[in-house]
């Protein structure tokens, strides 16, 4: 094998060493046969000899300056003390940077397991519900597939996911999404790969319950080599152990370049600081290795963790490996792109769960004895100051059929009482403790809380439970980690809470701290100066809304405004609206949704509902009504603030102290009767009550304060209604007019869904079907989970198959 210098990631002689060497242990694991002593073992020394060398050559690229040579150390029968003592780690020297082939070996098998796991996961995510997952060539090219099996939450996977300007898509637009995507899927040429964006609303899989699945039997990572999976396995897995290598080599040789290779004379504390610096100092160097993954972080920090879990942290002389990550994260987030980390770090400290000791619970049945059994618990914090824990319930079904055993434990974790001690501490000097809580939560029975795995002879159910800390501890504490103390779990009466009114809330009590916040703001210098700042801050702003601490959220958001409007992501614009409203401050309110509505931006649901609001607290009913039309028809009804815009349109509608609304409400009656008419056959007394709802149109056109939309877009559905009631054919000349009108209206506001997808349906009455195709495209594109959209696409489908496949998948 050859040891040139360049992109390590892409070496073919590498990875094709890389894939003989696993494919031969997993044959041999297979056929249950015993190495040799001389062939496995030595193709084994010779790969991860030849490995460090490379890795070496690339340590001395990247840092651009003098390193210590390698040198490498094996335990034998033979070995001397030096051999000995680097056998098991990593370190730098005046001599040399010493690595252990035991280090190697071990580090090589913990990424086998995190491999199969990232490979796991990812089937998971792309994988219709209830059905197998697709081939992964279909999906994901071999050499983009590590970057995305370690894009654990991509921003479209999560269920409250976030576009670029933060818009939260709900759980049915994103399964609406992928299913699209999917059926428009377009035919590559051969050998091109046919990718589909992850857009499936599932969680990631549970790492502790797959680490479970390995450690039992009959489990081989052979199946990883099937033909379908072993290109990407092996592909991921070559990637990991290079990032790893690479990251924690480098780590020694930043302590070389640093000059901490003498004794340290200080304290644990000094010594972590010296760590972290390394670190940082190593993730700086590691931006010139072409082909690192920073989101490899996740999984080298994974591997550490599992190396400290029997170590207290007041005597450890590194940081914690999560608090490690996370100080090395907020470097990365602050970086250019950074920010597409974040949701991935949250995710990934849940691989560095810590895991408490088992608690032992007698869980009681009516007129039968108690059942016996452990819950488990595993705990970790996530980068925003939230706590996690995690409860798991492994047992086979007592009364209940497998496929409702779930229910079953869903009722034992409803029997459990759990209280919580958090504290925060620093990050580097876990001892010093800022502030302390204690948290109380009683679970509720609800099937959207649990994860739920079948197993063999058992069902696994896993309840998540989420403490966020309170908003002074984020202003004071900057950079702080927010760790659990210890976990208590009782038994309790069940809470029977029905289901419908939520997940009952985890309850922190904690000793008040007087914030002042204006003084916090008045102390921090620009935003443009201060990077780290914003996402900090945002995580506050948040925290004092969930703590209803509305004055303060408001000021808060506020000054992000004022220093940058664009510093807010979508669903803090509508938060500080509604704060805004909240506190009746509708001027202010206004001009932050007007602005968010501007054309250049895309639509996003709820400032339509501000503004509705807005003109509403004037008296100003005309106003609010088209406002709220303008919500529910733009978005559609899967946008968030549909219902509340179409009750509230229904409360504006009915003020009999507006003569609009009172000529709208003779057009609603008069309308609902004509179609009940026609719905008869009675063809004659329909178009009768079709015109004298279209008098009452028209004269609130003519009594109205403006020229507004809702009264046009009635108005011209109504006269598309009277044509499909005309003497035969549909009249050439008055659909001729109908069109005219709708075409005014998406002049007069071009993201007017339902006025395009009626153009739509006229170019389809009409025979043009590549304008019908074309314009319902545009509607497509501003909303394509309006109800307009989707109502015209089911309606044409049957009859026109080729219809919704858009041209540009077809060029």
């Amino acid at each position: 094998m050859t040891h040139a210098s360049g992109n390590l990631y892409e070496n073919a002689s590498l990875r094709a060493e890389h894939a003989r060497l696993l494919i031969s242990e997993f044959t041999r694991e297979t056929a249950g046969t015993a190495p040799t002593e001389r062939e496995p073992l030595s193709n084994q020394d010779s790969f991860f000899d030849s490995l460090l060398q490379q890795v070496h050559g690339a340590l001395a690229e990247a840092s651009s300056g003098e390193v210590p040579p390698l040198r490498v150390h094996r335990l034998t029968d033979q070995s001397d003390a030096v051999d000995r003592m680097y056998a098991k780690s990593v370190a730098a020297a005046q001599d040399g940077l010493h690595v252990g082939f035991q280090f190697v070996f071990e580090l090589h098998a913990a990424l086998l397991v995190i491999a199969g796991y990232l490979t796991e996961n990812f089937l998971w995510q792309v994988s219709p519900l209830g059905g197998s997952a697709p081939p992964l060539d279909r999906v994901v090219t071999v050499d983009a597939f590590p970057g995305e099996a370690l894009s654990l939450y991509s921003q479209h996977l999560i269920p409250d996911a976030e576009s670029s300007d933060g818009y939260r898509k709900r759980p049915f637009q994103l399964l609406m999404k992928f299913l699209q995507a999917s059926r428009f899927a377009p035919t590559e040429p051969a050998g091109q790969i046919a990718y589909i964006a992850r857009a499936f609303p599932k969680p990631l899989i549970d790492f502790a319950d797959f680490c479970t699945k390995v450690g039992s039997e009959g489990f081989s990572f052979g199946q990883y080599l099937a033909p379908d999976r072993r290109a990407y396995f092996l592909r991921l897995h070559i990637h990991l152990l290079l990032d790893g290598l690479l990251f924690v080599m480098m780590h020694e040789l930043a302590h070389h370049q640093l000059g901490h290779l003498d004794p340290i004379k200080g304290s644990i504390g000094e010594q972590r600081k010296t760590e972290v610096a390394a670190d940082l100092a190593a993730l700086s160097l590691l931006d010139a290795v072409p082909g690192f993954q920073p989101r490899s972080l996740l999984i080298v920090f994974s591997y550490v963790s599992s190396l400290q879990r029997n170590v207290t942290a007041e005597q450890m002389d590194h940081p914690l490996a999560g608090n490690r990550l996370l100080i090395l994260a907020e470097s990365l987030l602050r970086a250019a792109g950074g920010k597409d980390l974040h949701a991935d770090v949250n995710a990934g400290m849940a691989l560095l769960a810590g895991r408490a000791r088992a608690v032992p619970i007698a869980v009681g049945w009516p007129n039968e004895d108690p059942e016996n059994l452990d819950i488990a618990v595993a705990h970790y914090a996530d980068m925003d100051y939230a706590a996690h824990v995690l409860l798991y319930v492994d047992r086979r079904p007592r009364h209940s059929s497998w496929d409702d055993a779930w229910k079953e434990n869903a009722f034992v974790l409803a029997n459990l009482s759990v209280a919580l001690t958090l504290v925060l501490r620093d990050r580097v000097e876990p001892e010093r403790v800022f502030a302390r809580g204690r948290a109380h939560y009683h679970p509720t029975v609800r099937a959207d809380d649990l994860q739920i795995d079948y197993r063999a002879d058992s069902v696994m159910t896993r309840l998540e439970l989420t403490i966020e800390a309170p908003p002074e501890w984020v202003v004071t504490w900057r950079g702080a980690e927010l760790a659990i103390e210890s976990v208590d779990i009782t038994y309790a009466p069940p809470d029977r809470t029905p289901s419908e009114e939520g997940r009952a809330p985890a309850y922190l009590y904690y000793p008040p701290l007087e914030v002042d916040i204006f003084r916090v703001l008045g102390s921090l210098p620009p935003l443009t100066e201060e990077q780290g700042a914003r996402r900090w801050l945002l995580v506050a702003a948040r925290r004092f809304v969930t703590y209803q601490r509305l004055e303060e959220a408001a000021r808060l958001y506020e000054w992000l405004y004022e220093q940058d409007p664009g510093s807010l992501f979508y669903h803090d614009l509508v938060s500080l609206c509604g704060l805004q409203l909240s506190l009746e401050r509708y001027s202010e309110a206004e001009a932050i949704a007007l602005r968010a509505l501007e054309p250049e931006r895309p639509p996003r649901p709820g400032f339509r509902a501000v503004l509705m609001q807005c003109h509403a607290s004037r008296n100003e009913i005309q106003e609010a009504y088209e406002e709220a039309f303008l919500e529910m028809f733009v978005i559609g009804v899967y946008g968030d603030f549909f219902e509340d815009a179409r009750q509230y349109s229904a409360e504006l509608a009915a003020d009999p102290s507006d003569p609009v609304m009172a000529r709208l409400q003779e057009f609603i009656r008069a309308r609902a009767a004509a179609k009940q008419a026609a719905d008869q056959g009675e063809r004659t007394p329909a178009l009768a009550v079709y015109q004298e709802a279209r008098v009452s149109l028209l004269e609130a056109q003519r009594l109205a304060r403006a020229d507004f939309i809702f009264l046009r877009e009635l108005l011209a559905e109504l006269e598309f209604e009277i044509c499909f009631l005309a003497d035969g054919p549909i009249l050439t000349s008055k659909v001729a007019a109908v069109k005219s009108q709708y075409a005014e209206i998406v002049r007069l506001m071009p993201t007017f869904v339902p006025a395009h997808v009626h153009l739509a349906e006229i170019a389809l009455l009409e025979g043009d079907q590549p304008l019908a195709r074309r314009t319902w495209e545009k509607a497509y594109a501003i909303a394509p989970f309006n109800k307009f959209v989707v109502d015209f696409r089911e309606q044409v489908e049957s009859p026109n198959p080729d219809f919704h496949v858009p041209e540009w998948l077809t060029q």
